[in-house]
């Protein structure tokens, strides 16, 4: 029973770092997270929408059609102009949105006291609405994705797969010695060979010589 944990464990954090992996690489090639059936998780970054969204958590946000956003909802988009160009921005809708030439536009805020609307963006900019949120994972993906916490995560998945690792190891030198064996066992042969070959060969300069005797 406590193997068949340890099995299922590891597999679970395999399955952790290849995922943690797979966002890192898609979030830097792509400049957006991964998606999932028109879902996509996304980390809070910043205090700009506490206490309703702490920094670390981390939001679903689903795809959501332009014509269905209203003033209130909270929306992931990707920000074009300004000092945050080119991030992530989750904010509230400050105002309702509007349509010009048959594309909507809105605008959006912090929602501390103090906020002041960012600048308009487009519905082209927006990557959904925030429909739920996930608390500490953001914190557990920060400490794993620091070296310590991936070095923490291998420690982990060998001792979850310690038994299977003993036993790939002692294969490898069951095989190995099976191979030393094979080759001691073949320079015996050849050295038996050689020796059987050194014999008959001295019979025969044996037979020559009594051939080669006079007296014979």
């Amino acid at each position: 029973m406590f193997q068949k944990i340890k099995r299922i464990v590891g597999i679970v954090l395999v399955a952790a770092l290849f995922f943690a992996l797979f966002y890192i690489a898609y979030i830097r090639i792509t400049e957006k997270p991964p998606g999932f059936f028109g879902y996509r998780l996304i980390r809070v970054s910043s205090e700009s929408m506490e206490p309703a969204l702490d920094v670390g958590e981390v939001v679903i946000v689903s795809k959501a059609e332009p014509e269905t956003l209203v003033k209130g909802d909270v929306i992931c988009y990707r920000a074009e102009k300004g000092y945050l160009k080119g991030k992530l921005i989750t904010h509230q809708i400050s105002k309702d949105p509007y349509v010009e030439d048959g594309v909507y536009y809105f605008t959006t805020r912090s929602i501390k006291p103090e906020a002041v609307d960012d600048p308009e963006i487009s519905e082209d900019q927006i990557i959904g609405k925030v429909t739920h949120k996930i608390p500490y994972i953001g914190t557990i993906y920060d400490f794993f994705t620091e070296w310590y916490g991936m070095v923490l995560l291998l420690v982990l998945i060998i001792i979850a797969f310690s038994d299977d690792v003993i036993n790939i190891i002692n294969k490898i030198r069951e095989k190995k010695y099976l191979e030393d064996d094979s080759q001691h066992s073949n320079v015996e042969d050849i050295e038996q060979g050689e020796v059987a070959m050194e014999q008959r060969l001295n019979e025969f300069d044996g037979i020559i010589t009594q051939l080669d005797d006079p007296d014979l």
